[in-house]
This record gives structure tokens, C-alpha cells and sequence, in this order.
């Protein structure tokens, strides 16, 4: 009641900790510790130190089985989703036309590619490589351009992984508890932005890079396009004036 005093009020070793109290004020409350997600950590770390070319085009692809050669070449090249590359079939070629028509992807239109430049050859090789002479003497034809035994490769992150570790481009990395996990440096998606890139620096209008890697707006290839020390150090050199003797 009012005007009564109650026991251990005000009494110092009873005065509370404001600094562990949940209603404190924000000034007294230590910082909250942050939370480290292990998959963006690690994701940053396969993206620091990168320069032009961020994927492993040339170690990785040599270091890759046969069956995803080609297939790597198509992503450096053309820039395209993982799925819609593995699910690429022949239907969908025109090689009198020099057209590839995805008739849908991930942003919901399809698109039209033309076979020029660098494709040419790989298609063609593309097209030997349908037909698939199994050890007991059969011939199967394959549906998909890209195929491992005249079948779908479906997901093959175990072998891009085993490609990542023969080109040099995996780490081992020691945790806290003493056991080691494998980081990979590079990711298949990295095919996808450094397709992007390459399109841009070439002198590709933006509207025309988007129709080949398939982005349906400016601000989501604006995330692939990203700016690196190399791109700032040329645009530099290209506008100093040169020194007069």
C-alpha cells in the first residue's frame, strides 16, 4: 500500500541490471550478436577476389568429364539457366534456321537464340555426339543436346564439384570443433554472371544481352553486371589525357 515500505526495495544488492533487464532503454542493452548465415559467408567468400572472368572457364572446363564440356561452354557463352540448359532438346533446335527457340523459363517467356560465332561448332559437335553406341553394340539416339549416355544429365553437382577440386578451385577449410568441410570457389551460376559481363564489355546493347540470357528486367541484370576494379581502372585509363612531352 501507499506509504508502506516493503522489504528489499531500494536496497542495492536488489536494484536489477538495466543492462540485462529485456525492458531496459536501447542505450543500456548490450549489441545483439549477429547472425552469421554459413551459406551467404560462404557465397561471399567464393565472390571475393574475383576479377574480369569469375568463372573457371578455362581450368574448370578442362577439368570437367566429357559429357559437361560442351555444356559449360554453352553457359559461358550464352549465359542461360542451369534448367533450361539440362533441358534443352533437340526440338527445340532449327540448325537450317541457325535458331534455338526455349519455348518458356523461369520469367515466363520464352526466347529465340541464334546459332552464330562459337555456337556453330559446338552445336555441330553437338549433334555427332545424339548418337550414343552402348557397350553391348546398340545405338541410342539422345532428345537432349546435352546428354550423358543418351540420357538427361539431370543435377550433377557432385560432378562439378569433382571438377572444382581437380582444377585447384576447392579449399579446405578447418572448423571450430577441428573436423575440415570443402569450400567451393565457384559456382555454376558464376557461368550465368560472367556470361553477362562478357556481353556488356563486348559492346552488346543491354536490351539485346537480356534476349540471350533470358532477364526479364534491367535491374535484375544490372546484379549480374557487376563493376570490378579492372572495369573502373579502364574507364580511367580511357579518359586520361595523355601527358605532353
Amino acid at each position: 500500500m501507499l506509504g508502506e515500505s516493503h522489504p528489499g526495495v531500494n536496497r542495492p544488492a536488489d536494484r536489477p541490471n538495466w543492462q540485462q533487464c529485456p525492458f531496459a532503454a536501447p542505450a543500456l542493452r548490450p549489441p545483439p550478436t549477429p547472425r552469421v548465415d554459413p551459406i551467404r559467408m560462404r557465397r561471399r567468400r567464393s565472390r571475393e577476389g574475383r576479377g574480369r572472368d569469375s568463372a573457371p572457364s578455362g581450368r574448370g572446363r578442362d577439368a570437367a568429364p566429357e559429357h559437361l564440356t560442351d555444356l559449360l561452354r554453352f553457359l559461358a557463352l550464352c549465359g542461360w539457366r542451369k534448367s533450361e540448359v539440362i533441358g534443352l532438346k533437340w526440338d527445340m533446335v532449327d540448325l537450317a534456321a541457325g535458331t534455338i527457340t526455349l519455348p518458356d523459363s523461369k520469367n515466363g517467356k520464352g526466347r529465340v537464340l541464334a546459332i552464330s560465332g562459337n555456337l556453330v561448332e559446338l552445336m555441330k559437335r553437338r549433334e555427332v555426339a545424339r548418337l550414343f553406341a552402348t557397350p553391348d553394340g546398340d545405338v541410342r539416339v539422345s532428345d537432349y543436346v546435352f546428354h550423358k549416355a543418351a540420357r538427361p544429365v539431370g543435377d550433377f553437382k557432385k560432378s562439378w564439384h569433382a571438377t572444382l577440386k581437380r582444377a585447384g578451385l576447392a579449399l579446405e577449410e578447418k572448423q571450430p570443433d577441428g573436423t575440415t568441410r570443402t569450400v567451393y570457389t565457384r559456382t555454376i551460376h558464376d557461368f550465368r554472371r560472367t556470361a553477362v559481363r562478357n556481353l556488356i564489355r563486348a559492346g552488346v546493347r543491354e536490351t539485346v544481352a537480356m534476349s540471350v540470357s533470358g532477364h526479364k528486367t534491367r535491374s535484375i541484370l544490372d546484379r549480374y553486371n557487376i563493376v570490378s576494379t579492372d572495369d573502373v581502372k579502364e574507364a580511367i585509363e580511357k579518359v586520361s589525357v595523355p601527358r605532353i612531352p
